[in-house]
């Protein structure tokens, strides 16, 4: 008799809870789809409106229109892991482009095939790859204690890599693991990270652009969001015509608008917090989202409304400060043309070069240097014709290293020094050079070559 009572209670609450879940289904999925457990990455192809899954074993393709699985290929990658390739999309052929050196792989009809002649350098490790008219290209990367500043092309005639000339005299330093996106004929390149002289990573927060058709970098100045620098990414060129880029460490989503460089923020959300490594939300349209979920102990692909899961923006701003942004005051704009005509006057009147501690500075452009740097430069300041190398040496070696230890370490500081003095004044020549002694020529003496720029102490 308990039991009857127990059933005919449990029933409609069953119903009930039965009820609600299906009204939740429908308002939050249009469509669902179980996946493998063990797909590593996803890669979209909007012009054909599939979704490529990439496992150990195989590539499986969904149509997004009607949420079926349309084929499966066996692939076998005894050759590579994958997990350290970046797949790419051209024209609806597959590739897998190796991180750090030079293979590349194309998925055919007989499985996967290594198109390349190179070899596994590993001299470009976390290089950005991306794909401009169709071609392959790198930019950046690490390796051997060192980073790297050259953009480089995958030649299909050739099946070799070729370095792509650049002709302006100003160029980024080099970096690995920056943000990096086109936009018709520039390829942007966001922070990253750099290498100092002692091998120390340090973080990069300046925004560059390469034009391929005249072969020249444009220095965009730095980011306006220092938050939006981080070590931990992933990206997607398709969100609601934004890139979509998702930081790991403080589970925070941001949209880069690549025509106006405006970034916004969103609010932090259950819904971004399932986001999974390898599968970043995408959109197909202007109202739904495609994302791969976890459920309990299984993966789904999930088509879900944006305006139901995705939260508020928090902060919306444009990434760098730019004049042509001030179109709102329209009425001051006289107004501050006179000012910078103001400062740029009276600033090219005084040529100064203001040393601080952790930079150093000339009109509105800026470059970061080290305390022996620093150092150096305050020494110059008080002697600038006449700084001997013993005191050189003894700014910037260090006490427990021999002799020719220091030499090459002062070397080394000096030609960094002089290579930002360069960006930073825009010359080709070094500013910091050494000439014979005047009181004894057995010793040569370091001296500031630019007689026009003079130096200042904050």
């Amino acid at each position: 008799m308990f039991s009857t009572r127990v059933s005919h209670f449990l029933k409609p609450l069953v119903a009930l809870i039965f009820f609600f879940c299906l009204i939740f289904n429908a308002a939050s999925n249009d469509y669902k789809l179980r996946l493998d457990n063990d797909i590593i990455s996803q890669l979209y192809d909007p012009e054909s409106s599939l979704v490529h899954f990439i496992s150990p074993d195989s590539l499986f393709s969904v149509d997004l229109r009607s949420f079926e699985i349309t084929s499966v290929t066996p692939l076998n990658f005894k050759d590579l892991d994958i997990r350290e390739t970046e797949s790419i999309i051209i024209e609806g052929e597959i590739f897998f482009i190796d991180f750090s050196g030079g293979r590349v792989f194309k998925v055919s009809e007989e499985g996967i095939v290594r198109l390349d002649k190179s070899f596994n350098h590993r001299m470009q490790s976390y290089s950005s790859i991306f794909i401009y008219n169709n071609e392959i290209y790198k930019y950046g990367g690490y390796g051997y204690w060192g980073v790297r500043k050259l953009i480089t092309k995958y030649d299909f005639g050739t099946q070799e890599w070729q370095k792509v000339k650049v002709k302006s005299k100003i160029e980024p330093i080099g970096r690995f693991d920056p943000l990096t996106f086109v936009k018709g004929d520039n390829l942007y390149v966001i922070g990253g990270t750099g290498l100092d002289i002692y091998d120390e990573r340090y973080t990069l927060h300046d925004i560059w652009k390469f034009n391929f058709k005249s072969s020249e970098w444009e220095d965009l100045g730095n980011i306006n969001s220092p938050e939006f620098v981080f070590d931990t990414f992933q990206s997607t060129n398709n969100f609601f015509g934004s890139l979509g880029i998702y930081n790991f460490e403080d589970i925070t989503f941001y949209s880069l608008d690549i025509e106006t460089l405006t970034l916004k923020t969103f609010e932090k959300s259950h819904f971004f917090q399932k986001i999974i490594k390898g599968f970043i939300p995408f959109s197909i349209n202007n109202d739904s989202l495609i994302s791969v979920m976890r459920y309990r102990d299984d993966l789904f692909l999930t088509k879900l409304s944006a305006d139901k899961i995705l939260p508020k923006i928090r902060d919306q701003k444009p990434l760098i400060p730019q004049s042509f942004q001030l179109s709102p005051y329209l009425y001051f704009i006289p107004f501050l043309l006179a000012i910078i005509a103001i400062y740029i006057f009276f600033n090219r009147r005084k040529n100064v070069v203001i040393i601080y501690p952790n930079n150093i500075r000339r009109g509105l452009r800026s470059v970061g240097i080290i305390e022996k740097e620093y150092l150096l430069m305050k020494y110059l300041y008080e002697n600038s014709t006449n700084l001997d190398s013993e005191t050189a040496s003894s700014i910037l070696g260090e006490k427990h290293f021999n002799y020719s230890h220091n030499s090459r370490l002062k070397n080394e500081i000096i030609k960094s020094l002089n290579d930002k003095l360069k960006l930073l004044i825009d010359v080709d020549q070094p500013l910091i050079m050494e000439k014979k002694s005047d009181y004894d020529k057995r010793f040569k003496v370091y001296f500031w070559s630019h007689e026009k720029i003079t130096l200042r102490i904050h």
